[in-house]
């Protein structure tokens, strides 16, 4: 049985707030770009990755369009359609493009639409995983932790240099 989207966003809280806690005993905070168009979503990300430093962008493309793009990010959370690309085509063929301005960032595609044919493509184009949005609340502690790791290893290495 179908969740409805109001159980849907009430299920996605809910875990954000046992993530906001467990991120709450860490002490490294992720630079995180989110890329989504949903305020919805947007909003249960900010509350997701409370502590973390974000930017926020509705397109992929608007954030490769725009001046500044020497930030460095940790970690990329990637929506795939939008209302200007409603199939994602044209975001999966920007992931090169972003691949490419942040090489050391994890690029995680999420979507509302589960479509196998996009979801085997996105890695090919560079992303490390694809995340439906019902289960965002569940994937995002582990790609935070995972993501943490990384860098603190990265840390560590930079710092014998």
């Amino acid at each position: 049985m179908a969740l409805s989207a109001k159980s849907r966003i009430q299920n996605l809280l809910i875990g954000s707030l046992k993530l906001s806690f467990k991120r709450s005993m860490t002490n490294r905070s992720l630079h995180i770009l989110v890329i989504e168009d949903d305020s919805l979503i947007v909003q249960v990300l900010k509350t997701l990755l409370h502590g973390n430093r974000l930017a926020i962008f509705p397109t992929l493309r608007d954030y490769l369009q725009d001046e500044d793009l020497n930030a460095r990010f940790d970690l990329v959370l990637l929506d795939l359609c939008h209302p200007r690309d409603t199939s994602g085509a044209e975001t999966i063929g920007l992931i090169p493009q972003l691949k490419q301005k942040l090489p050391r960032a994890e690029i995680i595609v999420q979507s509302g639409v589960q479509d196998l044919a996009l979801m085997r493509q996105c890695p090919k184009m560079g992303a490390e995983k694809f995340i439906l949005k019902d289960h965002i609340s569940d994937e995002i502690p582990l790609v935070l932790e995972r993501v943490t790791q990384t860098e603190r290893g990265r840390t560590e290495i930079d710092s014998l240099i």
